[in-house]
């Protein structure tokens, strides 16, 4: 006697079977990664995983055959699971790996591992300490790597605001800056001082780079000669005004007719004074601090820009050929004197001013 299955019973498949995907795992740098593989009647047959690029085999059932030490296997009795274990990860070990039943026709399903790299600033692609003449175009450079890609930004160290320019957007002031240059036109001493390159990627932490950007100002005795200054020196030329400790406020003063209304000019004033020596200057009763330890610049008011620079006394500057011929006076030089039209072209015939056209006023107290 025949005995036949009804039509609607349907064959039960028990060749092995995967449950289900293998979830892809993303982890931090260092961390653990754990792949799971599930996998259905199995029976005598047996799990493996490989690295699925290079299909080098990691495992075979419970034994690891791999030689790197950070890798091992789990696999609980009576569990249907096969756990592929990555210790202490690293970027290399990013990828795909595979799970593979040694079956006469091999199934096989992959599964990713993504691993998360905190930021690294590369001393290789990113600007140093940089010095450029005032006036000139710099672009910094700040290259970082991670995963996912960092993104990068731009501060003052002193929480300053600053100007940059782009193509697209042209100039804007800005407390920061996104983009991997900061491109700076026709730097001034505003702009001078340290710069903080800053990488992230939400995966801490942050890194940042201190970068200090230099301004060499213009030296007008030497670009802009209006007069011979080995004649100027003497004290009796009425070119050169000393001033000795104890002296208080000097002001000289500049016809505005000769400055232009609205216009904006740069005055230079250069001196030299002792290191033991307090300086508070100002100009229309502001207070100008200085900028950096050894030298001090005014800041813009009524449209224009007065600049006034004071260096301390070097070693260098003591020598009897040198303009500063004491380190306890401050020489004021109105001659030469660069005043700067924007968009003149007659700049050099501008230069030449007597003291009672220039405006400035600026105190001097000694520290006792």
């Amino acid at each position: 006697m025949n005995i036949t299955s009804p039509k609607n019973v349907v064959d039960e498949d028990w060749s092995p079977q995967f449950a289900e995907p293998i979830a892809n795992v993303t982890v931090a740098l260092g961390r653990e990664a754990v792949l799971s593989c599930t996998v259905r009647n199995l029976g005598q047959l047996k799990v493996g995983w490989l690295k699925a690029e290079d299909q080098t085999v990691l495992s075979l059932d419970s034994k690891v055959v791999t030689h790197n030490m950070r890798v091992s296997v789990s696999h609980e009795p009576e569990s249907d699971t096969w756990r592929l274990h990555i210790r202490q990860v690293k970027p290399s070990d990013k990828g795909c790996y595979m799970c593979q039943i040694n079956t006469i026709n091999m199934k096989k399903q992959i599964g990713c591992l993504d691993v998360h790299v905190p930021p690294d600033i590369l001393d290789a692609g990113t600007s140093s300490d940089t010095e450029v003449q005032e006036g000139d175009n710099v672009t910094l450079v700040c290259s970082a790597v991670g995963q996912p890609v960092p993104r990068i930004q731009w501060r003052r160290e002193d929480g300053r605001t600053f100007t940059v320019y782009n193509a697209t957007q042209g100039f804007a002031t800005v407390d920061t800056y996104s983009g991997e240059k900061l491109e700076l036109v026709k730097v001034d001493y505003t702009q001078m001082g340290a710069y903080l390159c800053i990488a992230s990627n939400d995966i801490p932490p942050a890194v940042s780079k201190r970068i200090v950007l230099k301004i060499a100002f213009i030296d007008v005795d030497h670009h802009y000669p209006p007069i011979n200054m080995a004649e100027a020196m003497p004290e009796s030329n009425d070119m050169i005004e000393r001033m000795k400790e104890g002296d208080y406020a000097k002001v000289i003063e500049m016809a505005d007719d000769l400055m232009g209304k609205g216009e904006t000019v740069v005055l230079y004033f250069r001196g030299c004074v002792d290191e033991k020596t307090k300086k508070n200057w100002c100009t229309d009763c502001v207070k100008v601090e200085p900028v950096v330890e050894d030298f001090f610049k005014t800041t813009k008011f009524n449209k224009k820009i007065h600049l006034i620079e004071i260096h301390l006394c070097k070693d260098s500057m003591k020598d009897k050929n040198s303009p500063w011929k004491s380190n306890k006076d401050i020489m004021l030089k109105n001659v030469p004197t660069m005043i700067l039209w924007k968009g003149s072209k007659d700049v050099r015939d501008k230069q030449m001013m007597k003291k009672d056209m220039l405006k400035m006023m600026f105190e001097d107290f000694i520290e006792k």
